[in-house]
């Protein structure tokens, strides 16, 4: 039987945030706030990788965890996969965060308001916003042709005669180096 990895992930929210994840009940099975915060981070992994790819640069400034200075803040340890732990970091290094911490309270706070303004069942919405994503997705793929005529347009300029062209694979390692 493998051992699932978990990352305690510590960060700080503010009591009100708190109270309303302790409130959520769209998760029937999950009951701290621990296993909340894994849940809506789990359902929102398309947002994070869509903030990846299109997101804008943070220039790692800090950010209040609450901007009313009044309110509590608690410590909370969040027990989070080791495959959304790396999401979240290379997030974190893609956009030059503060925290990782600094995007999960705006990622919670995205989740929080956006079951206030969908007064209905809120998993079924996200998957419908998904779905079109990832129609749109499908719909504006280059094609094999395009991205010949794209790497032909790049070979054609690249300086000396002793041209490479590194295939990287999905892990961002080179998988084939060509000469040209």
């Amino acid at each position: 039987m493998t051992e699932l990895s978990l990352h305690d992930f510590h960060c700080v929210l503010d009591r009100n945030m708190i109270e309303k994840l302790r409130d959520l009940n769209i998760f029937k099975a999950v009951r701290g706030v621990s296993g909340k915060v894994v849940r809506i981070l789990q359902v929102l992994i398309p947002v994070i990788r869509r903030e990846l790819k299109w997101g804008q640069q943070r220039m790692s400034r800090y950010m209040n965890v609450c901007d009313d200075p009044d309110v509590e803040r608690d410590h909370v340890h969040v027990y989070v996969p080791a495959g959304l732990y790396r999401e979240l970091k290379l997030l974190h290094h893609g956009l030059n965060f503060y925290s990782i911490a600094q995007f999960v309270r705006e990622l919670l706070e995205w989740f929080l308001e956006f079951v206030e303004e969908c007064e209905g069942n809120t998993l079924h919405k996200l998957q419908e916003l998904f779905a079109h994503w990832a129609t749109i997705k499908k719909e504006t793929r280059l094609t094999l042709k395009e991205y010949m005529r794209q790497l032909f347009t790049i070979v054609q300029h690249l300086p000396g005669r002793n041209r490479l062209i590194t295939v990287y694979n999905q892990n961002y390692s080179p998988f084939w180096v060509l000469r040209v």
